[in-house]
């Protein structure tokens, strides 16, 4: 058997573990990782909150297809759409809500009916810790690096609970897998609801150190190969944009727009010329925010060939949020925040404290990939997160697809 044939990676994701809090006060650790090992940092360059897409495939979302939404091409009302249109919007929302918690309602239930039948969804959830790798061999037509190596050589594990990370221990690291990755992402919703509390963040850092270092003690014991990873920080929220206000403040009808409204961006589609003039002027005008249309998004090294996913963007400044946007709903709120205790503050209230995604370049945007092995090296420059997927690939020993933008960085 080749080594090639032999090598095992273990890949630590760790959403939200911010490279500025990786220092010997808050995580020792890690820190000593970081400066003992080859180390990639990149940013991300485009503006989404789901970046699992883009670090399995190698491709941006304008390349593999999962960015939130794109619109719709009209169809004819129902009579049960017009019926439902007919009710109050907290009444239809809170339906899709109770429908969605019993499984039997798709994707953004938060979301009015009138304006959710005008939106197709393409976005990767999953619940639940079971692992889910064969899911993800492709996203929309790109292959993923599970295909590429096989899926029954894969392992793809997502927890967003931290307290679970001895049973995560327990069950990482088989040592029965090439490539076996481990999402954990009670650091990033801790980080959410809770980064303003000083005190509580160094314990969270110091916790997930210390759990780091029992992965890596288990993969040297196994002889597997650990990569230590995060694709973004999180930056403090100092103020919020109500643009739905805004929006209904323009005098512009509703039926003449769709509007997506993420936590860090809202994109439009407009359907009158009217309309496109008079809320690009109202977003133009509105605070802490700018506005760009498709054509432009090249600078955020994405090159839309049109307005599927959006004719006109209005992207937030790093630090501010819009509230409400089509995430929030008092119901959500209310169970989220009754239910699970790294997000009890969302049930007074449901802004968050620290967020991600930003267009613009910031600290919190930059991540990482660290290889613990000293025997791979790299160019110390910064990069991309489309690099991920190559560099997994590299470090096997497979080459490249020619569907990957990215290009491995670290060699031997």
């Amino acid at each position: 058997m080749s080594d090639t044939e032999n090598r095992k990676l273990f890949v630590c994701y760790i959403p939200g573990a911010d490279l500025r809090r990786l220092n010997p006060a808050n995580a020792p650790y890690m820190a000593g990782l970081l400066q003992s090992y080859p180390m990639m940092v990149f940013t991300r360059g485009f503006p989404t909150t789901e970046t699992l897409s883009t670090i399995i495939t190698g491709a941006r979302p304008n390349e593999h297809g999962v960015w939130q939404a794109t619109l719709r091409s009209d169809g004819q009302l129902s009579w049960m759409d017009r019926v439902m249109d007919a009710l109050p919007d907290p009444l239809t929302t809170t339906v899709q809500c109770v429908l969605y918690q019993l499984g039997r309602f798709g994707e953004m239930p938060t979301i009015p009916p009138r304006r959710r039948r005008r939106l197709e969804f393409r976005r990767v959830k999953f619940r639940g810790s079971a692992d889910t790798s064969e899911m993800l061999t492709k996203v929309g037509d790109v292959e993923s690096v599970f295909r590429i190596i096989g899926a029954t050589e894969c392992s793809y594990r997502f927890s967003d609970q931290f307290h679970a990370r001895a049973r995560l221990l327990q069950e990482a690291v088989s040592g029965t897998h090439k490539l076996e990755i481990l999402q954990f992402h009670g650091l990033d919703v801790l980080s959410h609801w809770r980064l303003d509390n000083e005190q509580a963040v160094r314990q969270y850092y110091r916790l997930t150190d210390a759990f780091v270092r029992e992965l890596h003690e288990k993969c040297q014991a196994r002889g597997v190969t650990m990569v230590l990873s995060s694709d973004h920080g999180q930056e403090t929220v100092r103020g919020t944009v109500d643009l739905r206000r805004a929006l209904r403040g323009s005098g512009v009808p509703e039926d003449e727009y769709t509007v997506f409204i993420e936590v860090m961006m809202a994109r439009f589609w407009f359907h009158s010329p009217a309309a496109r003039e008079a809320l690009t002027r109202v977003l133009s005008k509105t605070p802490h925010g700018r506005v760009a249309a498709f054509e432009e998004f090249g600078r955020y090294r994405m090159d839309l060939a049109d307005g599927r996913y959006g004719e006109v963007f209005f992207l937030m400044d790093p630090g501010y949020t819009i509230f409400p946007h089509d995430f929030y709903h008092p119901v959500v709120n209310c169970y989220f925040g009754l239910k699970d205790w790294q997000q009890r503050r969302r049930a007074h209230n449901p802004r968050h404290y620290a967020y991600h995604g930003y267009a613009t370049v910031c600290d919190a945007e930059k991540g990482f990939m660290t290889v613990l092995d000293h025997r791979y090296r790299t160019d110390g420059q910064e990069h991309e997160l489309i690099d991920m997927a190559p560099s997994l690939l590299g470090l096997l020993g497979y080459p490249k697809p020619a569907s990957m933008s990215g290009h491995p960085r670290f060699h031997r």
